[in-house]
């Protein structure tokens, strides 16, 4: 199967460098973690986030945020 991994980090200037990249491989899982060792070798240790979807259906597999602070709660979640 194939997957699409699209990687974003920002740089020190304020832009963002985009990375994208095709993952051929036999399962979910597989692709997981190849989109994982992507990831952590394009960010290193620069925040940044991962999107793995499947390119036939187009649907999301996986996401990723790395060294981010964690999103705020949407407003219609809490009590």
């Amino acid at each position: 199967m194939q997957y699409r991994l699209r990687i974003a980090r920002r740089r020190a200037q304020g832009s963002v460098d985009i990375a994208s990249q095709m993952i051929e491989a036999p399962t979910v899982n597989a692709a997981i973690e190849a989109a994982s060792r992507a990831m952590g070798t394009f960010l290193a240790d620069v925040p940044g986030v991962g999107i793995l979807t499947e390119v036939v259906a187009g649907g999301l597999v996986w996401s990723c945020r790395q060294n981010m602070p964690s999103p705020p709660e949407p407003d219609f979640i809490r009590p």
